[in-house]
């Protein structure tokens, strides 16, 4: 059994190709570029898979795009012995990894590295299932929805007023001003590293007496730019609040990014202001 476990390993060339979906001649024309140590090339997804001939290995190895791949990925038994940094292809499985899976599973790490540079990240590691691991397939890459963005959350920029102390006054402008910037966030799905990069694209304000400004590209500007203001009519107590939109990308590994549908809004807390009447004093 630990002979057997010994042999597995997954080395995959991946390629991503954002702008159109591959076909199924696309993929064909590809294929014929092969030689007889790979087999058919087929279309998955955005991708042309070709598969090579298992021989004496019980993983054959998959290549996203034939043509040119930009990323290696290579899955071992998650035991330290078998690091690829550390200059061997060991494919150990003694120190029990699959131990802690269920029955017919193994527990797999996933490293990447762009294509022939050998400068291999650990990834995160998961139970695979032997039918899985063994398997002559695309390996899918994951996908990140707005929906991912939102719960993995965004920060809300930050409000500043003009006059600042709270207090302004009827009939003249109250500068508003917001402060964002592009936010990264990297994180590990499916045991590739993914990199999330989302862009303040719009700000709106709602400013409490049922006026809104914006949404603007805006961010407004201070003193005495006056580039977003708002100005109150009435007395009264009111609140300020801005939500920012943002728009979202990401890449998995080194494969470029790619944009994800959708934006997200990201609200601010509420910046309370007390709209004041004057009265017009004459002085010498």
């Amino acid at each position: 059994m630990r002979a057997a476990l010994a042999l597995f390993v997954l080395v995959v060339g991946l390629m991503c190709l954002p702008s159109q979906q591959a076909n199924a001649s696309a993929c064909r024309v590809s294929s014929q570029a092969t030689n007889s140590a790979v087999g058919p090339v087929v279309s998955v997804g955005k991708h042309c898979v070709r598969a090579r001939q298992p021989g004496l290995s019980i993983f054959p190895t998959a290549r996203v795009n034939p043509v040119a791949p930009v990323l290696d990925v290579r899955r071992t038994p998650a035991c330290s012995q078998n690091d690829p940094r550390l200059g061997v292809a060991a494919n150990d499985n003694s120190c029990g990894a699959a131990a802690t899976c269920p029955p017919g599973q193994v527990l797999l790490t996933t490293w990447t590295s762009p294509a022939g540079a050998n400068q291999w990240t650990r990834g995160a590691s998961r139970c695979t299932s032997l039918a899985e691991a063994g398997a002559v397939a695309a390996v899918v890459l994951p996908t990140v929805t707005i929906e991912d963005v939102r719960r993995i959350g965004l920060p809300p920029a930050t409000v500043a007023l003009q006059p600042g102390s709270g207090r302004v006054a009827i009939n003249l402008p109250v500068n508003l001003v917001a402060t964002a910037g592009q936010v990264t966030r990297t994180v590990d799905i499916l045991g590739f590293p993914v990199t999330i990069r989302a862009t303040p694209v719009s700000y709106r304000w709602d400013t409490g007496d049922g006026a809104v400004v914006g949404p603007t590209a805006d961010p407004g500007a201070p003193w005495p730019a006056l580039t977003v203001t708002h100005t109150y009519t009435q007395p009264g107590d009111y609140a300020i609040t801005l939500t920012t939109t943002y728009t979202a990308e990401y890449a998995v590994a080194d494969l470029g990014f790619q944009p994800i549908a959708g934006t997200v809004g990201i609200a601010s807390p509420g910046n309370p202001v007390t709209a004041l009447a004057g009265s017009t004093v004459l002085t010498q």
